[in-house]
């Protein structure tokens, strides 16, 4: 699991949005959205860092075939940072969200039959 994509954006920020004018003549201001969402770009960050652990792996030939289990959004981001070759390798690929499941049967019915 990876804490840093989960926390809230004030978690992840240094410091509070800067402060704009609304306009050029005008004295009310407004605070500024930050140039990209800090969860987004947090996994978006380490699905990089995923797809590169994956990249090494299947150059030291650690796999032959991959089933990626992830939540949506990651899900997605992964696929856009995973190596050609590496993508190749993916035999299934499950689009649920199972972190949080403790109970086995639970679990099992997020997951294709051939998994377990």
């Amino acid at each position: 699991m990876h804490g840093e994509s989960r926390q809230h954006d004030r978690d992840l920020v240094s410091d509070r949005p800067g402060r704009g004018w609304a306009n050029a003549g005008g004295d009310a201001r407004h605070a500024m959205d930050p140039p990209t969402d800090p969860v987004a770009h947090e996994r978006e960050r380490f699905a990089h860092s995923l797809a590169e652990r994956l990249k090494q792996a299947f150059g030291k030939k650690l796999f032959e075939h991959l089933v990626i289990v992830a939540e949506p959004a990651f899900l997605g981001e992964l696929r856009r940072a995973l190596d050609r070759d590496v993508a190749q390798r993916v035999s299934a690929e499950v689009n649920s969200n199972i972190v949080r499941l403790e109970d086995l049967e639970a679990l099992r019915s997020h997951l294709p039959d051939f998994l377990y």
